[in-house]
């Protein structure tokens, strides 16, 4: 059974499509404001995957979400979300990614860094090597497999993650992308532009923050450390709850940090009082 705020947010804000240079974007587009917060899901997310985010920071300013064209070049993703934020007439942003989106937002943020206004990386990393290296994201695997069968192996885990401890939230919202054949070819893309993807440079400026959960059990602690180390300025957050999805499992104190890391950009928002 879907969240009810995510069935609200489909039925009131339904995605478009805009096609771009022959990539196809599917994005989410709502609220107003010159400064628009940008959000980049995972490689089994989807634009809706932000509905609790959508939902809130929309009634203050314009939250755009993205779901990725069919590529698995990197470099090709990065050069046409630039040509999107183009195409919208957007000149700077406050820039979210989380897992697969921290990466690409990492990559455009090298590339155009005076477009990005704050980058927000979640439950990401710089070099993705010990992510590959774990069986699921063994690049092999995607490329070994059809887009199909793929999306089986994928949905049969998480069921039978459902089978031994029961539904939740997030495996209502994970499988509702799994049992979505169009999203075949989505997921192998995805996969393989893990496989392609080089190790980010990082930088030392302070207009990064950083936010990782203690418990994720697909980014691991050295991969963590390695990407605040590539950030040695950036605002860290480190959350002890909400896994590798916490803008789901841990939405409250998710969307607190946001609120804090928008609030200099987004004066109405006032800036919420967390640890750090």
């Amino acid at each position: 059974m879907l969240p009810h705020n995510l069935e609200r947010l489909r039925a009131q804000h339904p995605a478009k499509n805009l096609s771009i240079n022959g990539q196809n974007w599917k994005i989410i587009d709502v609220g107003s404001g010159s400064l628009p917060l940008v959000m980049l899901p995972g490689a089994l997310g989807s634009a809706d995957s932000f509905y609790k985010q959508i939902l809130h920071f929309s009634r203050e300013g314009r939250v755009i979400s993205a779901n990725y064209p069919l590529s698995s070049d990197p470099s090709t993703l990065v050069d046409s979300f630039r040509q999107l934020l183009d195409q919208l007439h957007i000149d700077e942003i406050v820039l979210f990614g989380t897992s697969l989106g921290g990466y690409i937002a990492q990559r455009f943020y090298e590339k155009w860094p005076d477009m990005v206004r704050k980058l927000i990386i979640g439950n990401s990393f710089v070099d993705s090597s010990r992510l590959l290296s774990t069986e699921m994201f063994d690049p092999m695997l995607a490329r070994n497999h059809s887009a199909n069968e793929l999306l089986t192996l994928w949905r049969q885990r998480i069921e039978h993650n459902v089978a031994a401890n029961g539904s939740s939230e997030l495996s209502d919202v994970t499988l509702d992308f799994l049992r979505t054949p169009a999203n075949a070819e989505q997921l192998k893309a995805r996969l393989l532009t893990l496989a392609h993807s080089e190790r980010v440079i990082g930088e030392t400026a302070a207009k990064v923050a950083i936010i990782d959960c203690e418990n994720d059990a697909i980014v691991d602690p050295e991969t963590r450390q390695e990407c605040r180390h590539c950030y040695p300025n950036a605002r860290i957050y480190s959350l002890s709850e909400g896994g590798h999805y916490p803008y789901i499992l841990n939405s409250a104190q998710f969307n607190d940090i946001i609120t804090t890391e928008i609030a200099d950009y987004w004066q109405q928002v006032a800036p919420a009082t967390i640890n750090r």
